[in-house]
């Protein structure tokens, strides 16, 4: 086939080449600002009775087969599936702000693995952000090896707002140090407009956690989740029992 003849817009290129690309792997850029308050993160498959409320953001924090199907949103995305990208819209417009879709970087998957998995995340934040009105995708933070931290950053535009969550995050030392870490280069790397929060413990100390971001005073936003909020009627009978 002749250059001429290629069709480049596979792989979602029709959707990065508007802005450009990220300077070493050549991802699509994000960028986002959020400028209301976000009070609840539901989570996909969860939503049921969250729409049309303002101040509730959607969330991708679940198994990867909930999302990661044949005719899941980067797929239609990259073949331009008129039909699937409309039930997205329609889908998304239900929401103020949607957390990018967390395509999951587990500490050992293989490092083209990786490269996938950010470049799909860019694109679909991008798509969002260009076609759906109403709607602003915030760039997901997602970490694997040290190594590999420079690919799962790469893309986010300095001063974007970005999200991270903690599930999983605190459970070994390993874990916490590479969250530590993570959050470090965030801030030194993207300087972000704000941070949004995804947690689901209620013993947690966030500030602790976030204190390199908080001395550099970058705004912490903590919504309430499904889950912290079981959690917290959960230890309040516990509480009540004991008395």
């Amino acid at each position: 086939m002749n250059k001429k003849n290629r069709n480049f817009d596979l792989y979602g290129c029709y959707v990065s080449n508007k802005i450009g690309y990220s300077e070493n792997y050549e991802f699509c850029l994000n960028y986002c600002e959020i400028n209301s308050d976000i009070d609840y993160i539901c989570l996909f498959k969860k939503e049921k009775n969250k729409y049309k409320i303002n101040n509730v953001c959607l969330s991708y924090y679940v198994y990867d087969d909930y999302f990661d199907k044949p005719d899941e949103i980067y797929n239609a995305i990259i073949y331009k599936d008129q039909k699937l990208l409309a039930k997205y819209k329609d889908f998304l417009s239900n929401f103020k702000y949607v957390i990018c879709v967390d395509y999951s970087t587990y500490i050992g998957l293989a490092k083209y693995i990786i490269i996938g998995q950010i470049a799909k995340a860019r694109i679909v934040c991008q798509w969002i952000n260009d076609n759906v009105e109403g709607c602003t995708c915030i760039p997901n933070i997602t970490f694997s090896f040290e190594e590999y931290d420079d690919i799962c950053l790469e893309g986010i535009i300095e001063g974007s707002a970005v999200a991270i969550s903690l599930e999983g995050c605190l459970k070994n030392k390993l874990l916490r140090q590479r969250l530590n870490d993570i959050i470090t280069k965030v801030v030194d790397d993207i300087k972000p407009q704000c941070i949004l929060i995804y947690n689901v413990a209620i013993r947690t100390d966030i500030y602790s956690i976030f204190k390199y971001a908080v001395d550099k005073n970058i705004k912490l936003i903590i919504p309430k989740t499904l889950m912290s909020e079981r959690n917290r009627i959960l230890l309040e009978e516990k509480n009540e029992k004991k008395h």
